[in-house]
């Protein structure tokens, strides 16, 4: 009678399972490496989807009855909010769109009954958190003077073609960033790692050739990795046309070139291809939820807010909502901090180029 091989096959199963788990545990860098991702993404992605409204958030009201500007005064900022009262409709429409205000409330109480929220339209998250204090209150408020007929509410960007193209603006310099850690960094890692490195270092070329040849291959496969696959997915799930194409090419090949270097350079100092895997891993992870690409800015802790502007992505998401949603113009600071970052990582880079050597 032959003996039931399941016994044997569980205990090999359990036994070379806890070899493994002993293996990982004696390699104190994995171990780090995934506890630090985990916590970290944890952390940042609760803090990202969460908009606490804050003074930092400032809403303009106008309205000729005091006692209805007091008690929308008193309510706003009970919820946290800063108020700004206008003289005039026009005044606080210009501070609207110029971005100094999140929403504008205007409140007629004589004759016409009627109440108007203004949203300021840039983020859909913020939007649905103000629309959720403002609409109960501004037609409670504007009930107790007289009898509210209507309530007007103008441009509420939660709608769903409105997040699927803030989602699209905010999540694309990552895809980005993937591809770069692809095909800059983890290419370099292996040019390391097999010696072509070696076999380039002893060519002619200069080691600014080198740098520049790597950088725009790397860059522009991804480009149009990019371009291929955004046009494959624009049709099929609605992605949003860019409102001012030639920009947006122009501000997506300054994105992959700054990245790249900044990959690049780590990929020299980090030389092996999974410590490097794991950085990118890590670092694109980070940087997509630490730079701002959900929460606004106005609503960002104080310690979020240092860490988006010491990083890259603040200005890459910044300027590609910019380019491709065409709300407001593209900052030239924020393509100022790209190339300065690009080009401080190109010098990295050519310093440890020099010093690179076989062993």
């Amino acid at each position: 009678m032959r003996a039931n091989p399941l016994p044997m096959f569980l205990r090999q199963t359990l036994a070379l399972t806890w070899a493994q788990m002993r293996a990982w545990c004696a390699t104190p860098h994995h171990a780090l490496l995934s506890i630090t991702l985990a916590v970290s993404y944890l952390v940042i992605i609760n803090q990202s989807f969460v908009v606490q409204l804050t003074k930092r958030v400032v809403m303009g009201v106008y309205t000729k009855d005091i006692d209805v500007g007091q008690r929308l005064r008193d309510e706003l900022t009970g919820k946290g909010m800063a108020v700004v009262a206008y003289a005039t409709v026009a005044e606080g429409r210009h501070a609207l769109s110029n971005g100094v205000l999140a929403s504008f409330i205007e409140v007629y109480t004589t004759n016409a009954e009627r109440a108007v929220v203004a949203f300021g339209g840039r983020n859909p998250l913020m939007d649905r958190e103000i629309s959720s204090v403002l609409f109960g209150m501004t037609s409670r408020i504007a009930d107790q003077a007289d009898p509210l007929r209507q309530l007007v509410v103008e441009d509420n960007s939660y709608t769903p073609d409105r997040m699927r193209a803030f989602i699209t603006a905010s999540l694309a310099p990552f895809l980005l960033l993937s591809l770069v850690v692809i095909n800059c960094g983890n290419v370099q890692v292996l040019a390391v790692e097999d010696k072509t490195l070696f076999a380039f270092l002893l060519t002619p070329a200069s080691r600014w050739t080198l740098i520049l040849a790597r950088l725009l291959s790397g860059s522009v496969l991804s480009w149009l990795v990019f371009l291929i696959a955004y046009a494959i997915c624009a049709p099929l799930i609605g992605l949003p046309a860019p409102a001012r194409p030639v920009l947006w090419c122009a501000v997506t090949v300054l994105q992959l070139l700054s990245s790249g270097a900044f990959y690049f350079f780590m990929a020299l100092v980090i030389r092996r291809y999974i410590p490097f895997s794991h950085f990118g891993l890590i670092s694109v992870t980070l940087l997509t939820f630490a730079g701002g690409a959900i929460t606004p800015m106005e609503v960002m802790p104080h310690w979020e807010r240092v860490l988006a502007c010491m990083t890259p992505a603040l200005y890459a998401i910044r300027s590609m909502r910019a380019a491709l949603l065409g709300f407001v113009p593209v900052q030239a600071n924020d393509l100022v901090m790209l190339t300065l970052w690009g080009t401080v990582s190109a010098m990295l880079a050519y310093l440890r180029l020099c010093r690179t050597t076989l062993s």
